[in-house]
């Protein structure tokens, strides 16, 4: 997958595994909409996609992208130039599409108008040579024509799995040159209001300027119903990844969103088993190990944060149900995975995840403190971890740090690990060591680089004081923002080539986590700020701080400000 920016406007090119009709990540989208579901282009001397493209050739940058073809001896070179402008007031943006090599093409294209993973494409239809494909009208100028030309070739019914689409499929012969115009209509669905501005500023350019992107990945992620997983691949409500961000998110200002979500995925529970994901129309979908014990936290972060034991009230038999689930799948206190049914859903291989011993170990600790268990469970648990830890830490994975963040690693050992591990690399930290067989650079969960397990280390080298590895993190995380405003999902560990979303929740709430209980509440902070102003929500209200640096390497809180919200 390749990304181009025009405009502001980010752009992805979906080539994995292919780009033709049988994979439905191919495709041309922008960050929250599918724009096309393939390009194609037949020249004089054979079909050219981005799929057979000789990859070592394929040119990104910044607002296009060139693949080189060798087809029957001769050489072609497609390149897409990416730029936008206004029409009557709307945003119009353009695909020039440009061929070296052969004189007579024709550009065919595949529109459905719909969001990935969703059952059916909207409704697309052909008129007046534009084509209405869901939140875009699409038209085709060949050769500087000022008429758009549009061959409609029909539906051609695609077959994926269990899955059918309907996909309207257009041609336009060319010569040299074609331009793709792309009018987007409004948005589909409602974003979630946010009840206050909140606000991170030090005197480092750096640090204020990764905030930034953090706080406006989550914006954009925020929805009607509670925040989608990433953009543009996932869009529904994933539990274990909105979880996981729960305390960023209500210190964001999102407070009554994150009930309103917690909520859902209480009241959609299924003999104490919480959906692991939630789709747009309210369909849950369950099967994995950790999204309960991520619940149970979140709860607890919930009330914790927002002062709401009203909501843990109402809701106390239902997170009995949601523990007593854990304990009736779980070897005591330690789960154990039947492979694919954690965050790493691609392997089978997992037995003994330790993110997960994490999370129930905490949320335990957690439940006890706000009196919905007894302490001796707590004890337990711990006494269980002495004894079976040695089988969570031979996994040499990046679930060490994750297990760090929630307090069942110390960071200084987390950390020490993953450097044995070879998991800190100049693109990020790895999800899988590359000391594991299984390990491969580009590999999902088997070695690359994610934007959560490097926001995670990012959060122990700060709590461990480890300012190096800190800023060398930060460093990368912004780095990943390079062709657009969004902390992304996936890369590749040897070249950074992206193979995930564009926008990912957990990374951006992972690095505000890090803002917020190390930086802020932990109050370590690295050599490079020496002022720190914060305004978060707490507590029915807007809690200011500002910390300050002396002489000493301490940290002191110099003002704190409570005032009351509506």
């Amino acid at each position: 997958m390749h990304r181009i920016l025009a405009g502001g406007r980010s752009l992805s090119i979906a080539t994995y595994p292919d780009f033709s009709f049988r994979d439905e990540w191919s495709g041309v989208y922008n960050l929250d909409e599918k724009v096309l579901d393939y390009i194609a282009i037949k020249t004089e001397w054979g079909w050219a996609a981005p799929e057979n493209a000789v990859p070592e050739k394929t040119k990104v940058e910044t607002d296009s992208i060139s693949f080189h073809h060798e087809i029957n001896g001769h050489e072609i070179v497609i390149t897409i130039i990416v730029r936008t402008t206004r029409f009557r007031g709307a945003e119009l943006g353009q695909l020039l599409v440009r061929v070296n090599g052969s004189r007579e093409n024709v550009l065919e294209i595949g529109a459905c108008g719909r969001h990935a993973y969703e059952h059916n494409c909207g409704k697309t239809d052909v008129k007046d040579a534009t084509i209405i494909a869901g939140k875009n009208a699409l038209a085709l100028f060949p050769d500087d024509k000022q008429e758009p030309i549009a061959q409609d070739l029909g539906v051609r019914t695609h077959a994926q799995g269990s899955k059918q689409y309907n996909i309207r499929v257009v041609q336009a012969p060319f010569k040299e040159k074609i331009v793709i115009d792309v009018r987007h209509r409004p948005p589909r669905f409602v974003k979630a209001v946010q009840i206050t501005n909140t606000s991170f500023s030090t005197d480092s350019a750096a640090w204020n300027e990764l905030y930034k992107r953090a706080k406006e990945t989550i914006r954009i992620l925020a929805k009607r119903r509670g925040w989608y997983a990433g953009l543009p691949w996932f869009v529904q409500y994933w539990g274990r990844d909105t979880f996981l961000s729960i305390p960023a998110l209500i210190r964001e200002g999102y407070p009554a969103l994150a009930r309103h979500t917690l909520q859902q995925f209480l009241c959609k529970m299924r003999d104490g088993e919480a959906p692991r994901l939630i789709r747009e129309e309210g369909t849950p979908e369950f099967g994995s190990i950790d999204t309960n014990p991520l619940l149970l936290n979140a709860v607890a972060d919930y009330v914790a944060i927002t002062g709401d034991y009203q909501f843990l009230a109402e809701n106390s038999t239902a997170i009995q149900e949601a523990f007593t689930w854990v304990l009736d799948v779980t070897n005591g206190y330690l789960p154990r995975s039947r492979g694919k049914d954690t965050w790493m859903d691609t392997l089978e291989i997992r037995k003994y995840p330790v993110e997960v011993a994490a999370y129930t170990l905490d949320a335990t600790r957690k439940l006890v403190q706000l009196g919905q268990i007894p302490a001796m469970m707590y004890k337990e648990a711990q006494k269980q971890w002495e004894n079976e830890k040695k089988k969570y830490l031979l996994e040499r994975s990046a679930n060490i740090l994750l297990a760090a963040v929630y307090g069942l690693i110390p960071s200084e050992e987390a950390l020490q690990r993953a450097k044995e591990w070879q998991l800190i690399t100049e693109q990020g930290v790895r999800s899988w060591s590359p000391l594991e067989p299984e390990y491969d650079p580009q590999g999902y969960h088997t070695g690359a680089v994610w934007g959560l397990t490097t926001a995670a280390g990012l959060y122990v080298a700060l709590d461990a004081r480890d300012w190096n590895i800190a800023l060398k993190l930060r460093d990368v995380l912004l780095s990943r923002a390079k062709w657009s405003r969004y902390l992304d999902e996936v890369w590749n560990a040897d070249t950074g080539e992206l193979l995930g979303a564009d926008a990912q929740l957990w990374s951006a709430a992972m690095v505000l986590r890090a803002i917020d209980e190390v930086m802020i509440n932990k109050r370590k902070v690295p050599p490079d700020i020496t002022r720190i102003r914060r305004i978060r929500w707490e507590k029915s209200g807007v809690r200011r701080i500002r910390i300050e640096r002396n002489h000493q390497e301490r940290t002191t809180l110099r003002s704190s400000e409570y005032i009351r919200g509506g």
